[in-house]
């Protein structure tokens, strides 16, 4: 539906769906099949090889969320959850590649019990080549959603959907910012 009830309405269930992965997730339901610590002695493609074994599972779920999404919306007007489950995701595979690759501040402590051994894969150090590329390019996202909202945005469907994904890409882009 392409009123601004429906845009919120795809937007909402996108992020319960989304948060109800993440609870999944975080608890430790799912996570990958190798769902350890990382040895403190490896490096390089071993490092990385190890992280995506300890969170491929969960990676593969939420690909086939974001698919049944897009099947399911495909052909239609509103893609509200479209483009606020491909928000969550883009910038969620960008704050893990900076988490492995390097960043002062990895807000580590807050991880839930069932998968602090994640933290063991994060690089606490300066920040590393791929951080000023990615908070670059996801502000420059912004500013042309900001952009479409100021100067495209017609119908209060088309107001209430860019005003949702764009917040939500403001947050994801300030929290790539505390990292």
């Amino acid at each position: 539906h392409n009123s601004s009830s429906g845009a919120y309405i795809a937007f909402t269930a996108t992020v319960l769906l989304w948060g109800a992965q993440e609870i999944v997730f975080l608890a430790g339901w799912v996570t990958g099949p190798h769902p350890v610590a990382c040895p403190p002695d490896v490096r390089g493609w071993h490092r990385f090889s190890l992280a995506l074994q300890a969170i491929i599972y969960h990676e593969f779920m939420l690909i086939a969320c974001g698919a049944a999404i897009v099947v399911l919306t495909w052909t239609e007007v509103n893609q509200v959850g479209i483009w606020t489950f491909a928000t969550l995701w883009v910038l969620r595979q960008s704050s893990k590649i900076n988490l492995f690759l390097g960043v002062p501040v990895t807000n580590d402590e807050l991880m839930p019990d069932a998968v602090r051994f994640l933290k063991t894969y994060f690089a606490r150090k300066s920040v590393s080549v791929f951080f000023p590329i990615s908070v670059t390019l996801a502000t420059a996202v912004l500013v042309i959603m900001i952009q479409r909202l100021v100067e495209v945005a017609a119908t209060p469907f088309d107001i209430a959907g860019l005003t949702l994904v764009s917040t939500l890409f403001a947050l994801g882009v300030l929290e790539h910012w505390f990292m």
